[in-house]
């Protein structure tokens, strides 16, 4: 399973299922509607490498889209997604591991923050 969005987005690519724009798009008043349309004509998520007004950001839409991504996710089929979804739903949640590093601590502001630049 995958266990974090970067492994997520390889597993979509290495699929095929995730369209990658890489030209600026506006998130207020472009982004919905094209990932609406990649989503609905051609059956793809998408990943925005750039958005206009936030550099360096990135956004992905309709990751969960559809049943074939959902199974990806897993590790699993399609066809064998719903048998696998309620294996590991009747588990119950698994236990929380605290640990001392990790991706989501990359990024680390230590004099000068800038609330507006996280």
């Amino acid at each position: 399973m995958v266990n974090d969005l970067r492994s997520a987005l390889e597993q979509y690519d290495k699929a095929g299922e995730i369209l990658r724009i890489k030209k600026s798009v506006d998130p207020r008043t472009e982004l919905a509607a094209l990932g609406w349309q990649a989503e609905n004509k051609l059956q793809k998520a998408t990943l925005f490498e750039k958005l206009k007004g936030y550099e360096g950001w990135q956004a992905v839409s309709y990751l969960c889209g559809s049943r074939k991504r959902l199974a990806i996710a897993l590790e699993t089929t399609k066809e064998n997604f719903i048998p696998e979804i309620s294996k590991r739903l009747a588990k119950g949640p698994t236990k929380c591991q605290l640990v001392s590093d990790g991706p989501v601590k990359e990024l680390k502001m230590i004099s000068n923050v800038d609330l507006a630049k996280i």
